[in-house]
């Protein structure tokens, strides 16, 4: 089939793939900052040696998604729209590793429809994960801005 990449796939299909590989790496991006976040600036209390370092950074580095959403909501209140659309990212993250067939309206690779619902599914999960992205990054941000002035006034 001339149509046909060497995947196998018609060329609409191997769109739909390649921006499923997209977001499963987009999505591993945003639980990799959350991980940052939740051993640095949300973690609370300084860090005297160089043991309490490593054990910091295993700490939190075999935890599900979910489990890091919970850590994240014990320690810090959310705003509700935001944690609200932590939860949607979370579950979507979710059908997208586990359950991929049961995107709402269903997996369907060989129609339009099918192929277009899976596009905006996939596209609400890269948003919803750039918006958490940039929540988190403005907290890493404040963070080490917080602790260059606290450098700075312990020199001066």
């Amino acid at each position: 089939m001339k149509d046909e990449l060497q995947s196998g796939y018609k060329p609409v299909q191997d769109e739909v793939l390649k921006t499923l590989g997209v977001a499963v790496i987009a999505g591993q991006g945003v639980e990799q900052l959350l991980q940052t976040c939740l051993r640095f600036p949300f973690h609370g209390e300084p860090l005297q040696t160089e043991e309490q370092l490593l054990a910091l950074l295993r700490q939190h580095s075999k935890a599900t998604l979910g489990q890091l959403l919970n850590v994240l909501r014990q320690r810090v209140d959310l705003l509700p729209d935001f944690g609200e659309q932590l939860d949607r990212f979370l579950e979507s993250r979710n059908v997208i590793a586990h359950r991929l067939h049961d995107i709402p309206g269903g997996l369907d690779m060989h129609s339009d429809e099918g192929r277009e619902r899976l596009m905006s599914f996939l596209k609400q999960f890269m948003e919803d994960g750039h918006h958490v992205s940039m929540v988190l990054i403005g907290v890493l941000r404040e963070w080490r801005l917080r602790r260059t002035l606290i450098f700075l006034a312990s020199i001066i």
